[in-house]
């Protein structure tokens, strides 16, 4: 089962990328480079269409028709930028065959072994994952697969909330480009799309290695196997949590971020231009995806007016300038009004004022540094990977002092300071976390990056002082050790980590199991569950099923489309009876017709309910004033109730 899922996986990578990287090798950036940013520029272009095209051809296979010819047209352009705009660029080649054999050969290891563990936790790519953000999720992709919406970010949450062409912005990138996968039903799509990730962001983290530190080549190949001992990304938001739009934009960082820092070195315009493609799919997948390329920016324009005046002071001459200082002085201006401005916003503070329970500052430290994850929400054990604490510190330390880097340094500060304020209640906080709504895992996450980044420069550096005490060509020896160094420090941990990302949170989350001492998923089942489940799918077959997804994000297994009230905390931006409707199913007063409006536009007939505390559900008003009176109790077994309703007006 899993090579098959595993052929489709690698079939869709190379359908995403293909694309992207004809381009940029037409723009003749270097293969790795353009093999790592290859996704964002076909994520650009489907955000973009998703936009502007009319509506008709932003719903079901007409979404997908189009998004082919886009991908088609993208490749042509780049087959003909390469043949016949030689004089574009010159061609920019690798420093060294066997360095980037090695370096794509580690990238292609790590992302065989990672859809491997993900694949054998899934169990197979139609098992849906049991989250609340996933509910919305599959919906989403399930509608523009069916035509029930379209995927412009304007509208999809008009249509997903019952009340189709009103306007409210909805980053839609993500379900766009699962809309595109040939496959049969939106789960299927949304599980592809969400695995693919994983690899994108592997193959991104060697061509962000291979341009963040030309100088130490085992980081190259250091950097993706390091990425198989990650938790807080990607294994966190995409098979947990089930945030695929931030997991995406985050995904497509990397890659990215090494497309910038490559351009702005090289002074090429074309580059830069094909970054702002690259960067507008970051940024359609999730509006955090601006906040990387942004701080690293801001890092590097600091550095470049501290150096400045240190020079002046100094009356010394400086090495060459890492920007011009005009645009160094706009950008840390720019961000301290953009802070003034945003500290004034009191929708920006409701945005960074995370509900849940914050984990304290001393525990986020210690997922940081030990490459673990803990939370006060979902406590579960993982044991530290004492053999990256090592790699992390050299790393952390070579990242100061190598002046390339620099920039990447000051960005992780800054976010990390960011991760420290999200348990106070501070104004700063809220308004610093706002991008990743006050959530410290997200920002974990992020972290992720550079923590990685920095222990694969510290196997980079290492390599190179242990090599030239060893016989044999240079720089055969100088990759052989840094993937010795990397082997070591992964084999202390590695069972451990490779049952905790397959079988924890994998799998603890696609197959909830009331046995599990570390199930963190919707309510347990159990063999009554079970029973009730293949009973219930048999009756409603391939109908739309309503459920709440606060209650635990339970999909009724074969039920193709589960429709939902979405996990969100606010309505405010969307106009109209969308957002009456949307209410009306949560409030305890009467639900009148608003209720009916919301089932009729979504066409639902099966509502599963199911008495549960602290959901949107609590209470028995919906039972008792919607579905007793108008509906007929088909199953019921325990807490357990599906009902039809086929007119809720008699």
């Amino acid at each position: 089962m899993v090579l098959p899922a595993m052929l489709l996986v690698l079939a869709t990578l190379a359908g995403l990328s293909l694309p992207g990287y004809l381009i940029l090798r037409g723009l003749r950036i270097p293969p790795v480079v353009a093999l790592s940013a290859a996704p964002a520029i076909l994520a650009g272009v489907l955000a973009a269409l998703s936009v502007i095209l009319p509506g008709s051809l932003t719903t079901g296979q007409d979404w997908a028709t189009t998004a082919w010819i886009a991908a088609g047209v993208l490749s042509a352009v780049g087959v003909l930028l390469w043949l016949l705009s030689p004089r574009l660029a010159p061609d920019r080649r690798e420093p060294s065959r066997l360095f980037i054999g090695i370096a794509l050969g580690a990238a292609a290891l790590a992302c065989i072994i990672t859809v491997h563990q993900v694949l054998e936790g899934m169990g197979a790519l139609d098992v849906p994952l049991q989250r609340r953000d996933s509910v919305f999720h599959y919906n989403a992709i399930a509608g523009i697969l069916n035509g029930w919406g379209n995927a412009n970010p304007l509208e999809l949450q008009g249509w997903m909330l019952g009340s189709a062409g009103t306007s409210s912005f909805y980053p839609s990138t993500f379900h766009a480009v699962a809309a595109t996968i040939p496959v049969a039903h939106g789960v299927v799509a949304g599980n592809l799309l969400a695995v693919v990730c994983c690899l994108v962001w592997v193959i991104g983290l060697t061509g962000l290695a291979r341009v963040a530190f030309p100088s130490f080549p085992g980081a190259w190949a250091a950097a993706p196997l390091l990425s198989l001992v990650a938790i807080s990304f990607p294994l966190i938001p995409l098979f947990r949590q089930g945030q695929w739009p931030f997991g995406l934009s985050l995904a497509l960082t990397p890659g990215l971020l090494a497309l910038l820092m490559f351009s702005a070195r090289t002074r090429s315009i074309p580059g830069l231009l094909a970054f702002c493609v690259g960067l507008a799919g970051s940024v359609g997948a999730h509006p955090s995806g601006i906040a990387v390329f942004a701080l690293v920016a801001l890092g590097a324009a600091m550095l470049e007016i501290g150096e400045r005046a240190l020079a002046a002071v100094r009356r010394e001459d400086r090495a060459e300038a890492r920007m011009p200082l005009p645009l160094a002085i706009v950008l840390a201006f720019g961000a301290a009004g953009a802070y003034v401005v945003l500290d004034r916003s009191e929708t920006i503070l409701r945005m960074g004022t995370f509900a849940r329970p914050q984990t304290p500052a001393p525990e986020l430290v210690q997922s940081l540094l030990t490459f673990s994850h803990v939370s006060v929400n979902e406590p579960f054990g993982i044991a530290p990977a004492i053999g990256m604490i090592p790699l992390l510190i050299a790393g952390t330390a070579l990242m100061v002092i190598y002046r390339p880097s620099r920039p990447l340094f000051v960005a992780a500060s800054m976010l990390l300071a960011t991760l420290l304020l999200t348990p106070t209640n501070l104004r700063v906080a809220h308004v610093t976390g706002a991008l990743w709504y006050g959530d410290p895992e997200r920002i974990l996450g992020v972290l992720t990056l550079f923590t990685l980044l920095a222990a694969a420069l510290g196997v980079g550096w290492l390599a190179e002082k242990i090599a030239p005490r060893v016989r044999g060509d240079r720089d055969t020896v100088r990759m052989g050790v840094s993937l010795l160094i990397v082997a070591l420090a992964l084999s202390i941990t590695w069972i451990d980590r490779s049952q905790v990302r397959s079988d924890i949170i994998v799998a603890g989350n696609y197959h909830p199991s009331e046995t599990s001492p570390h199930f963190v998923g919707g309510p347990a089942w159990t063999a009554d569950d079970s029973r009730f489940w293949e009973s219930a799918a048999e009756l409603v077959g391939t109908d739309g099923v309503m459920t709440d997804s606060a209650s635990g994000g339970v999909f009724l297994p074969a039920m193709v489309n589960v429709r939902a009230v979405p996990a969100i905390t606010t309505l405010d931006s969307l106009p109209g009876p969308g957002r009456e409707a949307a209410w009306g199913l949560r409030d305890t007063q009467p639900l009148g017709e608003t209720a009916c409006l919301f089932l009729e536009d979504n066409t639902i007939r099966w509502v599963y309910l199911e008495k549960a505390t602290n959901t949107r559900f609590a209470g028995s008003h919906f039972r008792s004033d919607l579905m007793a009176p108008h509906g007929e109790l088909v199953v019921k077994d325990g807490p357990r109730e599906l009902w039809r309703i086929d007119d809720c007006r008699n």
